[in-house]
């Protein structure tokens, strides 16, 4: 997933595998270089090193780092592996793993918060379905509320699917994780892998999707939640926002995501252009843009409307996780929308003020502000990497949200660890790594008490819902008799 990231970011910053900057017709290109110092840090020789630590239990993934393309991007001593795995146990994650790697862990994350001129947050990439991403991401959990109090967390976690399990201790890891108390107060991000996978098979007809189309759209998201922080915009404003408008209570952090357009060319031009190829004609050559750097080609093609924009980004095709309840059934809380491109802020009030009218989304009556971190808006345009097999806009949108669609989206792992629980299954290899009994209910305690304030709030919002459809139906049944009755009394 790293790897993933800074691929992405190197091609948007016009930064080379090497760390260098890429030039054209040997000149730099000024305009890829702003907000460089953002997730970068100059190197003594010139070149740009990632403001990042890359943490493995075993060497496998990490080797592939020190040897790949990228191998003298990263600083070695940011890379650290171990020898032994967790063996898909968070208990073994957490206690066994947590006392070979937290002190060095600890030290790197904190030299390279010690080289950055103003901490703004920490965002932490992990699987919630493994021993490694779930325990021991929990014991280096532990002291980041402490070390770093100001700083806003983001915990971009995959989560396991629930009909697509690789290990039956899934469950487990997944639920202990999530509830754990070393958990900092944070943004919590939910990801599915089944889900991008689907989108990939329905939007870019791609059949064999791998890890790396799963990693790069990931990968995306992330582009587009921080592109105000690195390129100009329109209103810039720091991750904090975000924590403060999206995060009603402390406990409710976690947010589901969407990112549109997602589409391979070829589709894109045959929605918009119907038996016209992309790549052979275009009615205005100036819509279209591509740029080389070695391996890596970015397309920007034609405009995509701010209204359709919206209804697409906040509908069930491109949710980044999987939830059996859809956005007309579910309740908000809070919605952030990211745009970015060529999009102005009026023209993005407009398209929310048609989206309020359109009654689409539902806010529960007390955050009557749901969109109020919508106006955030990017300059620059998306940059794609060209193995993803998807287009890049002029615009694009990346959506956060927060609401009763998280409770149908954990509720199916929450399911699968009560039955497991019920009958104390594979408890030994837990309680043999160091855990105890108790952990595992109170956890489900936990877990379950969030799942409870989702349901009170969809149960409130509805609730309410009925009332004001039954006061307009009442509404409109007395206008009808009076109408009536006019008609009746009317002479002849």
């Amino acid at each position: 997933m790293s790897s993933a990231f800074w691929e992405l970011f190197c091609v948007e910053h016009g930064i080379g595998p090497d760390g260098a900057s890429i030039t054209l017709d040997g000149q730099p290109k000024a305009d890829f270089g702003e907000g460089r110092h953002v997730f970068y840090e100059e190197t003594d020789c010139g070149g740009y090193s990632p403001r990042t630590v890359i943490l493995d239990s075993e060497p496998l993934v990490i080797d592939e780092i020190r040897t790949g393309i990228y191998r003298t991007l990263f600083n070695p001593r940011r890379l650290i592996s171990g020898s032994d795995d967790a063996a898909g146990n968070y208990a073994r994650g957490f206690h066994h793993l947590a006392t070979q790697h937290s002190t060095k862990f600890d030290d790197s994350l904190r030299r390279v918060a010690e080289a950055c001129d103003m901490l703004d947050g920490i965002c932490f990439f992990h699987s919630y379905g493994g021993g490694t991403g779930s325990g021991l991401m929990m014991a280096l959990y532990d002291p980041i509320d402490e070390e770093y109090p100001k700083s806003t967390i983001f915990d971009f976690g995959v989560y396991p699917d629930c009909d697509q399990a690789f290990s039956v201790l899934e469950p487990y890891n997944a639920v202990l994780g999530a509830s754990s108390p070393c958990k900092p107060d944070c943004i919590s991000l939910i990801f599915h892998n089944r889900a991008i996978i689907n989108i990939y098979e329905r939007e870019v007809a791609i059949s064999n999707v791998t890890y790396s189309h799963l990693n790069r759209l990931v990968a995306q998201v992330f582009s587009g939640l921080t592109a105000g922080l690195r390129f100009q915009a329109s209103l810039t404003s720091g991750l904090g926002e975000l924590q403060t408008n999206l995060i009603p209570y402390p406990t409710m952090h976690y947010l589901m995501c969407s990112f549109y357009p997602f589409m391979s060319p070829a589709i894109y031009d045959a929605t918009s252009k119907p038996k016209t190829e992309v790549f052979i004609s275009c009615e205005n050559p100036s819509q279209i843009l591509t740029m080389q750097f070695g391996n890596f080609s970015l397309l920007i093609i034609t405009e995509l409307a701010n209204e359709t924009m919206l209804t697409e980004v906040l509908s069930d095709r491109f949710q980044l996780a999987l939830s059996d309840a859809t956005f007309e059934d579910s309740v908000m809380l809070s919605c952030a929308l990211l745009f970015r491109g060529d999009v102005s802020p009026s023209g993005i009030n407009s398209a929310v003020e048609e989206l309020k009218r359109s009654h689409k989304v539902t806010f529960a009556d007390w955050c009557p502000c749901g969109y109020k971190a919508s106006k955030r808006c990017c300059l620059q345009p998306m940059s794609v990497i060209k193995a993803t097999g998807m287009v890049s806009t002029p615009r694009c949108i990346t959506s956060l949200y927060n609401g009763t669609l998280v409770k149908s989206t954990l509720t199916g792992i929450g399911d699968q660890f009560i039955v497991m629980n019920n009958k104390k299954a594979f408890y030994y290899w837990y309680l043999c790594e160091g855990m105890e009994e108790n952990e595992f209910q109170e956890a489900l305690d936990d877990f379950q008490s969030l799942m409870g304030d989702y349901e009170i709030i969809d149960q409130a919002a509805k609730s309410a819902l009925n009332k004001v459809g039954c006061s307009i139906k009442n509404e409109l049944t007395l206008k009808t008799i009076k109408m009536i009755c006019t008609f009746i009394m009317l002479p002849k």
